[in-house]
Parts: structure tokens; C-alpha cells; sequence
């Protein structure tokens, strides 16, 4: 059996090209998954600032598996993921058999368990697999299969989604004679309309919240920042549908050849009457379809039932806690409350 060493580094500190070694595990084992992507979380890092550190496992002095997380000292650890990232941040080789306990050899002693959140079954089920973790349902992901024909996958949707569609489909060309899309690719025309974006979304509920983008501010930088990058290569697409001359619902997306992921998602809400998310949502699957842009289209969001209409699958994303040796009796206990529960 090959020996596995385990390490950690603050991302300063690590000895090589973090982000090269990144992209290639994340090329070796997700298929160049879009948001674990260099482009995307080395932006993350930049721009979300946190108490980082790498976890890493070297086999034969070349990582094998990288997790960013947030230690900090602390008794109970989490995984490094700001609200901008949807699913965890760590590359791994499939069904792997690595050590996973002995990571805690690399952490302070303090350090009692680690926290993982948004792990998808597709690229994390080593880590979800584990029997000495504690293993909780998170997010419901759905997903759409762009590899067939637009009109057999929409004919093929419930009835009362097709309907409400044609409803306000038809409202919209009584009032405003037809909506326009527009689909922008290219670098030069991203932050221009990133920050069309922003000036929607920070007029709305998320504008009260606090929580929006708004133009200028460090939201509207990353993002406009990581869609760029994106644009580069042909990978970033923003989704925009006008009603007359007035932007009404804007969805910023990324791609490569197997997932289209949907990054965020806005609408004038001074047009809520007319459902321009859900005619934008309608317009975007469709164009991925006619396009051949992607196998699918990810949303990594937690979907409600109505959601769910528009999917052909979706699966379970799952949180899970790893704890240190010494401290498994505790995990045991857990474990054993949990299932008397029923939870």
C-alpha cells in the first residue's frame, strides 16, 4: 500500500504552484468542474479573505487530495466556503481509499472535529462514504440533461408548468409585444454586464438585506472578476431578458463541456407580475440545449417541489463531520442519538 503523508499549508506557505496542482486534481478527478476551478476559488481566496489553510495528502510526494478549511485554532473546525461558493472545496480521487482520519496528524491538537459542507455525491463520495464520519442529508441539487432535443425535454415537463409559462409568455406579448434575450460571451462585454446585474439586484429585497450585489462594492468586483476569467475561455454566459427597453431578470452562468452552473440569479421586482425569472429560466435551458453548450445544467441550489419541475434528476448534497480518533467515542455517541431519533 502506497504510504500517505498529510500536511498543511496557509496558501502563501505552500511549497509549489498551489493553484497548477489544484486545477490539475480537479482535471484528473471532476472533469475540470467549473467552480472548483482555479479561476473561480483562487478569487474566492482573494477577495473573501478568511483564516485559510490547504490540507493536502502527498503520495509519492504528489497531492493526491486538497481541502481548503478554516481552522483557526478552534475545538470544532469548518470548511473554508463563503456564501459565493455552493459546494465544498476539496479534490479528491474517487472512491478513495486515503486515510481520512489521519488528517487530524497534520492539525492542531485542540482541534476536535472538521466540519465538511455541500459535498456532492458526484465528486466527493470518498469522503461521503467514510463509516467513521457523521453523515447528514444537506441540499437538494437539481439538475437538467441538455444532450437530447429542447422540445421533447420541455414537452416532457408537468402540464402546469408548461401552462404558467404560456401564460405569462402570452401576458408579456399582450403588454410589451415579446420579450428579447441577450446572451453575452465575451470578455470585453462582462462587467458591463455584471454591473447591469448589480444595479438589479441591489434595487430589490437583497438590496434591504444587505446581501446584494450593488456596483463597486466587493461582490460586484469578484464576480465581475471570476466571469471575465471565465469569458476568456468561452466559459462564461450572462442571460439577460428585456421587456421593451427595460432589463428585467439577468442570470450569470459558467460552463465547460459537461456542466453549465448557474452562479446567481436577479429580477426587477417592479416586474414580478410577468414571472420574468421563470421566462429567463425557460430561455436559458433552452438556449444550452440548441447550443450544445454543456451536457447539463447544474444549479447547486437547494431546489423546492416547484423548482423540481424543471428537472430531469437531482440528488443530495451532504454535510458531514469528521472527528479525531481520540474523540470517536463522542462521534459513537452521536451517531447512536441520531438514529434513535430517527432523524
Amino acid at each position: 500500500m502506497i504510504s500517505t503523508r498529510w500536511k498543511r499549508y496557509s496558501p502563501d506557505s505552500y511549497p509549489g504552484d498551489l493553484w497548477l496542482d489544484w486545477d490539475r486534481l480537479n482535471r484528473a478527478y471532476n472533469k475540470g468542474h467549473p467552480m472548483i476551478d482555479s479561476r473561480f476559488v483562487s478569487r474566492l481566496v482573494e477577495f473573501f479573505p478568511a483564516d485559510i489553510e490547504v490540507l493536502v495528502a502527498t503520495q509519492e510526494n504528489e497531492p493526491v487530495f486538497m481541502l481548503l478549511v478554516e481552522l483557526g485554532g478552534k475545538v470544532v473546525a469548518p470548511l473554508y466556503r463563503p456564501s459565493q461558493m455552493q459546494l465544498a472545496l476539496a479534490v479528491l480521487p474517487d472512491r478513495s481509499t486515503l486515510p481520512f482520519t489521519q488528517l487530524f496528524s497534520c492539525m492542531p491538537l485542540s482541534l476536535m472535529r472538521l466540519d465538511l459542507y455541500s459535498l456532492d455525491p458526484l465528486f466527493h463520495s470518498a469522503l461521503i462514504e467514510q463509516k467513521q464520519a457523521l453523515l447528514e442529508d444537506g441540499a437538494t441539487n437539481m439538475v437538467v440533461d441538455t444532450r437530447g432535443d429542447f422540445s421533447d425535454y420541455w414537452s416532457s415537463r408537468p402540464k402546469n408548468l408548461r401552462k404558467n409559462v404560456s401564460r405569462y409568455t402570452n401576458r408579456i406579448k399582450r403588454q410589451f409585444d415579446g420579450y428579447r434575450l441577450l446572451v453575452s460571451t465575451d470578455e470585453e462585454s462582462m462587467a458591463a454586464a455584471v454591473e447591469r446585474y448589480a444595479e438589479i439586484e441591489s434595487r430589490g429585497w437583497k438590496g434591504k438585506a444587505g446581501t446584494a450585489l450593488v456596483p463597486g462594492n466587493v461582490q460586484e468586483q469578484f464576480y465581475r472578476s471570476v466571469m471575465q476569467a471565465y469569458a476568456n475561455q468561452g466559459q462564461a454566459y450572462v442571460f439577460e431578458l428585456y421587456l421593451g427597453d427595460s432589463l428585467a431578470a439577468s442570470r450569470l452562468c459558467i460552463a465547460n463541456a459537461d456542466q453549465l452552473i448557474i452562479l446567481k440569479t436577479t429580477y426587477d421586482e417592479t416586474f414580478s407580475d410577468y414571472a420574468t425569472g421563470r421566462i429567463l429560466l425557460y430561455e436559458t435551458i433552452r438556449y444550452v440545449f440548441d447550443e450544445r453548450v454543456s451536457n447539463r445544467v447544474d444549479f447547486y441550489t437547494n431546489a423546492s417541489r416547484e423548482q423540481l419541475e424543471w428537472a430531469t434528476s437531482s440528488r443530495t448534497m451532504y454535510n458531514l463531520s469528521m472527528y479525531r480518533p481520540a474523540a470517536q467515542p463522542l462521534h459513537k455517541s452521536l451517531r447512536l442519538a441520531k438514529k434513535l431519533s430517527g432523524a
